[in-house]
């Protein structure tokens, strides 16, 4: 199943489609708003949007980026099942993330 999510606040905007797949494959991939990296350029034009907007990514390969606002999109057991957290990560996600979730 995959949803088309717009996101939008008085001074952010951002779309995404969240896709799930059973029980064990979730995706939140950025349409609009995103940076092509983890991290926008110091020049970017848009620059705060798009850290706002990249905080909600996420794709479950090992060493792909992972938002820091997982839990907006994903639900809480697919979290705990794949030992993620809304703790902060910087730059692309590491595969390592053991925390106890809760």
């Amino acid at each position: 199943m995959t949803s088309q999510v717009s996101l939008s606040t008085n001074e952010y905007s951002c779309k995404f489609d969240v896709t799930y797949e059973g029980d064990d494959f979730r995706e939140v991939s950025c349409i609009s708003g995103c940076s092509l990296g983890a991290v926008p350029g110091e020049d970017a034009e848009d620059k705060e949007n798009k850290e706002f907007c990249n905080q909600y990514r996420y794709t479950a390969e090992e060493g792909s980026l992972k938002g820091t606002m997982l839990s907006r999109f994903l639900d809480s057991e697919y979290m705990r099942d794949q030992g993620l957290s809304d703790t902060p990560q910087t730059g692309q996600g590491s595969g390592d993330t053991q925390s106890g979730g809760g």
